[in-house]
């Protein structure tokens, strides 16, 4: 069971309001005089309670016990609802509360693994608290979702604000998602926070890796995986579905450093890596869905200076469902046909470009284009540990 937060105040608005009685088709009848000694007499299929004629459901009680309470957050005892404390709030946003009256974290039930987590509505002080839903995806293969149990049950879902996690690494997450708090058996995870509390930069992170990765900079001793991280902008009351957190492990890693000729023996998430995807828009596709078709022949611009001695590149097809990220080419100069390029930029923040006039892509009607990018969506950056995965937008003139 996940940590809990209790909250004294956050009773549900439905079925208790200051501990009282939900009253389910109120019935005001007649009044007999107008003094302190009126009676009230109610009609047929009503019962008088407390001064009032209310209808209750079936039952040898009126139905008071079953209809009229709130079940989630009180019961019926003594004439009236009371409060079954401490009402929770999970990080999940799923709770359910036992016999006695005590809450619990759980996951979401969903049929099936193909649906999608479910995500409350955004609620909080001021609207402000959002759920964000996902899955855990294979690094090197975009489309494959990790679901087995023996992977999920050694990794974590981490949630950072991206600045500070960028400047410092080993600064803890402001959440951890783990096998059944808020990560499900299907590899989809759920998570709560606030955009003005938790994320006060406007921006946040979700990385996938595995428990033993404490420190996380970079993944050592008996770490299987590395940091695989994606960004965001959230904005308040407004819930982001379907992001997908990257889980690459270290033999990967090795792999692709390797076949790339990575000099000095390291890896790309030692130096710090900027896995940028370039894509036409898919204008029907929500965020951290599968993007619109990959551009080819793109040299990338850090900081608009392009670094071809820092940048590597795949030969890999573009595949319907997702992007494959296996064969790493060290002559390859520009993108190739997934659209995908490895900069190492080492620790920083700044700016993604693409050369200009370098990339190439194919109009509405078939004609030969050239390919820009949004200058306002260009903010990335990577961190020592770390491969982060940026979609970056391509526009086609």
């Amino acid at each position: 069971m996940g940590a809990v937060t209790v909250k004294e105040s956050a009773m549900r608005k439905v079925g208790l309001i200051s501990g009282s009685l939900l009253l389910v088709g109120v019935s005001l009848s007649f009044v007999v005089g107008a003094s302190s000694c009126s009676k009230v007499e109610c009609g047929q299929g009503t019962i008088e309670f407390d001064g009032v004629c209310v209808t209750g459901a079936p039952g040898g009680d009126g139905g008071f016990t079953q209809a009229q309470c709130d079940p989630n957050v009180s019961k019926f005892e003594g004439g009236k609802c009371v409060p079954k404390l401490p009402p929770i709030i999970c990080e999940t946003g799923n709770v359910s509360v036992d016999d006695g009256g005590i809450g619990h974290c759980t996951a979401a039930v969903v049929e099936g693994c193909e649906a999608e987590a479910p995500c409350t509505d955004p609620s909080g002080v001021g609207g402000d608290e959002i759920c964000v839903s996902g899955r855990v995806m294979a690094g090197d293969e975009h489309s494959k979702r990790v679901e087995d149990m023996a992977t999920l049950s050694e990794i974590e879902v981490r949630v950072y604000e991206p600045l500070n996690f960028l400047a410092d690494p080993t600064s803890p997450p402001f959440r951890k998602l783990t096998l059944g708090n808020g990560l499900d058996t299907c590899g989809r995870w759920t998570v709560r926070f606030s955009t003005s509390q938790d994320t006060p930069n406007g921006l946040v992170a979700f990385s996938a890796t595995d428990k033993s990765n404490a420190a996380g900079m970079p993944a050592s001793g008996t770490a299987k995986y590395i940091l695989g991280a994606v960004a965001s902008r959230p904005a308040a009351n407004t819930n982001i579905r379907g992001k997908f957190a990257y889980l690459v492990t270290k033999a990967q890693d090795t792999a692709w450093s390797t076949a790339a000729g990575v000099p000095g023996g390291k890896t790309f998430s030692e130096l710090g890596t900027l896995a940028v995807r370039y894509h036409l828009k898919d204008t029907g596709a929500t965020e951290g869905s599968i993007p619109g078709e990959p551009v080819a022949g793109i040299t990338p611009a850090w900081n608009n200076s392009p670094n071809p001695a820092t940048d590597y590149f795949f030969s890999d097809a573009h595949v319907a469902m997702g992007t494959n990220l296996k064969t790493p080419v060290p002559a390859q100069t520009k993108t190739g046909p997934n659209g995908v390029s490895f900069v190492t930029i080492g620790p920083g923040l700044g700016n993604i470009f693409l050369a200009g006039g370098a990339g190439s892509c194919t109009k509405a009607g078939g004609a030969a284009g050239t390919a820009t990018v949004d200058t306002s969506s260009t903010l990335a950056g990577s961190a020592v540990g770390v491969i982060f995965f940026f979609d970056l937008q391509v526009k086609c003139d």
